[in-house]
């Protein structure tokens, strides 16, 4: 997996450099600018989504808790959100609860808002405790 560094290394720049052209910031030449989106073309480079997460306090993340994905309502609305999320450049993290009460009880722990996610989804059902 190509790194921001390997990046850096074949362009003759600092990371702070790639980093900059990446994120727009910064004051970077055109002729660098425009060498270091070649290497990042030419090497494969992706971004370290978990790395960027920290680095920025915000991981682009969205929980959707579900009682089924096997119901075609739920499915459907699966879809959408992640289409609209994607559109947005957040990933969506699906866990579906199956209708088990304590297995959704352990997600509302599980899911509280933390640093990991940036919202939560819930789909809640009349389903009592034993």
């Amino acid at each position: 997996m190509t790194t921001l560094d390997d990046v850096a290394r074949h362009v003759g720049v600092t990371s702070a450099t790639v980093s900059n052209v990446i994120t727009g910031k910064g004051s970077v030449s055109e002729n660098t600018r425009s060498r270091v989106f070649a290497a990042i073309e030419e090497l494969g480079y992706q971004p370290n989504l978990v790395a960027r997460g920290l680095a920025r306090k915000k991981t682009f993340t969205l929980a959707l808790v579900l009682l089924t994905i096997a119901n075609p309502f739920y499915a459907e609305i699966a879809e959408e959100i992640e289409r609209v999320a994607r559109q947005h450049s957040y990933q969506l993290l699906l866990c579906n609860t199956r209708r088990m009460w304590p297995y959704q009880l352990s997600l509302s722990t599980f899911t509280t808002p933390v640093s990991w996610q940036h919202g939560i989804f819930w789909s809640w059902d009349t389903i009592v405790p034993p």
